[in-house]
């Protein structure tokens, strides 16, 4: 390949690169306006959804993960009644402790 035709093969690779990202920016604000709830069509007393996350994690150390919703940055345990009804309870995680034996 001579030294004319590499350079203009990179600049189209760079062209290529450029676009992609472009796309994938406009996209991904697409997406995210799309998923943008507005304030002004929850009820009011309901959360809302932009505030809201649920994820998983191992809290307790134990070997399972625990379901948590998150609201404000505050975290919430999602738990399963009896009957079969969720529900959420607020949690704390304690620092361990090292206890000395004599």
């Amino acid at each position: 390949m001579t030294d004319k035709l590499a350079k203009i093969v990179g600049r189209g690779s760079y062209f290529l690169l450029g676009a992609a990202c472009s796309g994938f920016i406009l996209t991904m604000t697409w997406i995210s306006n799309e998923n943008n709830i507005n304030a002004a069509k929850i009820s009011e007393g309901f959360a809302h959804p932009n505030n809201l996350e649920i994820s998983y994690e191992n809290i307790d150390e134990q070997g399972l993960d625990e379901t948590l919703l998150t609201h404000n940055d505050q975290s919430y345990l999602i738990k399963i009644d009896s009957i079969g009804k969720p529900y959420i309870q607020a949690y704390e995680v304690l620092p361990k402790q090292i206890i000395k034996k004599d």
